[in-house]
C-alpha cells in the first residue's frame, strides 16, 4: 500500500471568518480496489500548509499563522527551535496571515485578521512587541493577506488591493485585483507587478502608482499579460515567482512547471509526477529554484527547467507529509528551504538534505506567550488620579516597576516609581495607579519593567 494526501483549499463564501485546509487522506491497496479512512488525519487546526520566513543578521525566522495562533521560529544551528507562540489581543478575531520586513536594522513582523493590521518589532523573537496597530472598523472590507512589495505594505482584500506605508497609513486604494483566492495575488520584488492567478487563468498587471485613484480607472488599462490555460482544478494555493533579471515568472500547476515572459507567454514547461502543484520559491540571484507538489520537492534550473534535486516528503518525521507552502531564503553562502508538510515544517538546505522537522502534536505542552503590550484606561489625567495601567507579554509570576517617566528638564524630578505589581503566570498583569504630582504637566511616559526579565514596555501619557 502507499500513501496519498491532498491538501485542498476551500473558501467559507457564507462566513468571512474562516479559511480551512481540508486534508483528505485515501490509501490506496495495491492488491486491488481502495477504501477511504481517517484513521490517521490530521485535524483542521493542526495542519501547516504556508508561512513566510526572512533572512535576518545571521539567523533564519520564519513562522506561520496555519493554527490561527502566530507561531514564530528560529533556526538553532541546523535544527528548528519555537521561540514564541500568541494569539490576538482582540480574542474575537484570528490571524489569517503574516509578512517580515526589515526596517533599518530593526526586524519586523506585520499581522492581520481580517480587520486590523498588528506591527510588532521581532529583533529578538522571542520577545516580540507590540509596535502599533491600525483602529478596527467594522465596514464591509476584509483583509485576507498581507505582502511586502518593495518599499510598501500591501493587502489584498474583498475590495482589492489597498497599499500602506511602515507606519500603518493607506497610501492608496485599488480596485485593480480582486480574487476568490487572495493567496494567489502576488507581487514582484519591487512591487512594480501584479501578478494573479485564478482557476486556469493567470493576469499580469502594472503595479498602479501610489497617487492612481483606482475608482475611476480600468482593471485593463494595467493588464500587461494574460493566459488561460493553466491546469488547475481546485481552488488552492499556487506562488509565483518573478525573476526580476530574466525578466521571466515561475508557476506550477496541476500537471507541469512553467516558465513565462511577462506578457504571460510560455517559454518552457516540465511535467511533474503530481496531480496537483503549489508553491515556487527561491532566491533572485540563484540560477535555480524550488517548486512543490505535494509529494516532495524539486530543485530545478531557471533556465531549462530540468531537475537537479528532488525530496520526497510525504513520509518525513512521523508522516502525513504534504508539500505545500514553500519559503527559501540565504544562508551563508547557500540557502534554507523551509517547507510547510501538511503535519510537520521541514527545514533543507540547498542540496535538499533534510536538517530538521518540526512535528505537530495535539500534546504540545508549548505555553502561548503573548507578545508585550501596555494599556491605559486613558490617556491622559491629572495629577493625583486614579488609572488603570495593563500589560501583557512579562515573565510568569514576576515583579514588575511602574515608573513614569518626564522628559521635562528643571526643578521636576525625571522619574517616579509609582507601584509594583506582579506578573500573572500567563505573563499579564493590571494595577490601579495614582498619577504623580511631583512631575511637570506635559506628556510623558509610562514604563513598566520586568524586574527578573528586564523585559520592559512603555506608553505615552498626559498629565493635565
Amino acid at each position: 500500500m502507499f500513501l496519498i494526501i491532498k491538501g485542498n483549499f476551500y473558501h467559507n463564501h457564507m462566513s468571512k471568518f474562516s479559511t480551512r485546509l481540508t486534508v483528505l487522506f485515501i490509501i490506496l491497496a495495491i492488491a486491488g480496489g481502495f477504501y477511504f479512512t481517517s484513521n490517521h488525519a490530521t485535524s483542521n487546526n493542526q495542519a501547516y500548509y504556508s508561512g513566510k520566513a526572512i533572512s535576518y543578521r545571521g539567523q533564519v525566522i520564519f513562522g506561520t499563522v496555519n493554527r490561527d495562533q502566530m507561531e514564530l521560529f528560529r533556526m538553532q544551528g541546523n535544527g528548528i527551535s519555537r521561540v514564541a507562540m500568541f494569539g490576538n489581543l482582540s480574542a474575537d478575531h484570528r490571524f489569517n496571515d503574516l509578512a517580515f520586513n526589515q526596517e533599518g536594522s530593526d526586524l519586523y513582523l506585520y499581522l492581520i485578521d481580517g480587520f486590523s493590521i498588528y506591527k510588532y518589532r521581532v529583533s529578538e523573537p522571542t520577545t516580540p512587541v507590540l509596535v502599533s496597530q491600525t483602529a478596527q472598523k467594522e465596514t464591509n472590507e476584509w483583509l485576507k493577506t498581507i505582502r511586502i512589495a518593495g518599499d510598501r505594505i500591501v493587502t489584498v482584500g474583498n475590495n482589492g488591493i489597498k497599499t500602506w506605508s511602515t507606519d500603518l497609513q493607506a497610501v492608496v486604494s485599488t480596485k485593480i485585483i480582486t480574487n476568490t483566492v487572495a493567496e494567489n495575488v502576488n507581487f514582484s520584488p519591487e512591487g512594480a507587478f501584479v501578478f494573479s492567478q485564478e482557476g486556469t487563468m493567470l493576469s499580469i498587471y502594472n503595479m498602479p502608482g501610489r497617487n492612481v485613484n483606482m475608482s475611476s480607472q480600468k482593471l485593463l488599462d494595467y493588464q500587461i499579460g494574460a493566459t488561460n490555460d493553466l491546469t488547475i482544478d481546485q481552488a488552492s494555493v499556487h506562488k509565483v515567482f518573478n525573476d526580476t533579471e530574466r525578466s521571466m515568472v515561475y508557476i506550477v500547476d496541476d500537471m507541469d512547471l512553467r516558465k513565462m515572459d511577462m506578457s504571460a507567454n510560455t517559454y518552457k514547461t516540465f511535467r511533474h509526477i503530481s496531480t496537483l502543484g503549489y508553491d515556487v520559491a527561491g532566491t533572485q540571484a540563484a540560477d535555480h529554484l524550488y517548486f512543490s507538489d505535494g509529494i516532495g520537492v524539486v530543485k530545478f534550473n531557471k533556465d531549462s527547467l530540468k531537475p537537479i534535486k528532488w525530496r520526497y516528503t510525504t513520509n518525513l518525521a512521523d508522516g502525513n507529509g504534504w508539500a505545500m507552502g514553500m519559503e527559501v531564503v540565504n544562508y551563508g553562502s547557500g540557502e534554507r528551504v523551509i517547507l510547510f508538510n501538511n503535519a510537520n515544517i521541514v527545514l533543507m538546505d540547498e542540496n535538499l538534505k533534510v536538517l530538521d522537522t518540526f512535528v505537530l502534536r495535539e500534546s504540545d505542552p508549548m505555553p502561548i506567550v503573548e507578545p508585550m503590550s501596555l494599556r491605559t484606561d486613558r490617556n491622559r489625567a491629572a495629577a493625583n488620579s486614579e488609572v488603570m495601567v495593563s500589560g501583557t507579554g512579562f515573565s510568569a509570576g514576576e515583579q514588575l516597576r511602574i515608573d513614569f517617566v518626564s522628559s521635562a528638564r528643571g526643578a521636576y524630578p525625571s522619574t517616579v516609581t509609582v507601584a509594583t505589581s506582579f506578573a500573572g503566570t500567563n505573563g499579564r498583569f493590571a494595577k490601579i495607579v495614582s498619577v504623580p504630582s511631583t512631575l511637570k504637566k506635559g506628556q510623558v511616559d509610562i514604563i513598566v519593567t520586568g524586574l527578573a526579565s528586564a523585559k520592559h514596555y512603555n506608553t505615552s501619557f498626559t498629565i493635565e
